[in-house]
């Protein structure tokens, strides 16, 4: 087991703490790792940790800056790591009643087998009932077997503890936009038909469980139509989560607006009364917003470290 090496910190310690953190002397395996909370509540009641997957990301979203560098995936050693390295610093975390771990920081899970390893070594390193296991995925195609295994997985080893729900596993489709072309240009490669999705995520879901979220982080010009999800998604099985579009210098080069932020908690009311009109359970998750001022979005911290290249080879499942 190798322990990581800090690089550099940005943030604050009462909101969030984002490490850059260095897995051996290649100067290009670099991870980013958050200690956050939920502003709503005390660390005693919630905390979040959030890990990368990958070195960088070879997506390259429009919106992320994570995309600026790739180098490979991580073992599931190293994920676990990120997870022992913020429990180091903040041994309280495991007593917190609710504490998720975010598969979501930097890279895209799916194309990464060792995530699976993750997650099964995960209820060892945090032994806390109030464990939640959160992964974030564009769904790229290719890689059923990743998501067969997942469910799998996630039926033995984060199966709910009742069918009353507020179940110990919640999975994220980054959908973004319900319009197929505006999608793909978010986020540049093979993604699957939400008919794919809605399949998968019916499969993956169990009674108790969370419901699988759909996330829509909100910008201009980046529809979301109700006929659509109507269309392809049911109520009983999915919800939808609306976030900001995160300020990155991606976002920004790209001339993308968010809709949503902390100064308009109300921009988006019109549409979540559309979707709960519809059935669907809707959150509207809007950060605080010193966390812009910190610069604590995906990617951030990472993209401003000199030296580092874009991508330039093909997106590829690696195991």
């Amino acid at each position: 087991m190798t322990h990581p090496q800090l690089e550099a910190t940005t943030g604050r310690d009462d909101l969030a703490l984002v490490y850059l953190l260095r897995f051996g002397d290649d100067p290009r395996t670099l991870v980013e790792t958050v200690d956050s909370i939920d502003p709503r509540f005390p660390r005693s009641e919630k905390s979040v940790i959030n890990i990368s997957t990958q070195f960088g990301c070879p997506i390259g979203c429009t919106m992320c800056d994570a995309g600026f560098a790739y180098a490979g995936n991580l073992t599931g050693d190293q994920m676990l790591e990120q997870v022992r390295y913020v429990l180091r610093r903040r041994p309280e975390v495991l007593t917190t009643r609710k504490l998720k771990v975010h598969f979501a920081r930097m890279g895209e899970p799916s194309l990464n087998n060792n995530v699976l390893e993750a997650l099964k070594g995960l209820p060892q390193v945090v032994p806390n009932e109030g464990l939640i296991a959160c992964i974030s995925t564009v769904a790229p195609t290719g890689r059923d077997d990743f998501f067969t295994r997942l469910t799998a997985l996630k039926h033995e080893h984060y199966a709910p503890r009742s069918t009353k729900g507020g179940g110990r596993f919640q999975l994220q489709f980054s959908l973004n936009s319900t319009d197929e072309q505006t999608r793909r240009r978010l986020m540049p490669i093979q993604q699957l038909s939400f008919e794919a999705i809605a399949d998968m995520g019916r499969r993956f879901f169990q009674p108790g469980d969370r419901r699988v979220a759909l996330n829509f982080a909100l910008a201009e010009e980046m529809p979301v139509e109700i006929d659509v999800l109507k269309r392809h998604f049911d109520t009983e099985h999915f919800m939808i989560k609306l976030t900001p579009l995160n300020p990155t210098e991606r976002a920004e080069e790209n001339g993308l607006q968010t809709i949503i932020e902390a100064a308009r908690p109300a921009a988006a009311n019109v549409l979540v009364q559309k979707l709960e009109g519809a059935g669907f359970e809707t959150v509207v998750s809007i950060g605080d917003a010193d966390e812009i001022a910190i610069g604590s979005n995906c990617g951030q911290l990472f993209r401003s470290r000199e030296g580092l290249e874009r991508p330039t080879q093909q997106v590829r499942a690696a195991s």
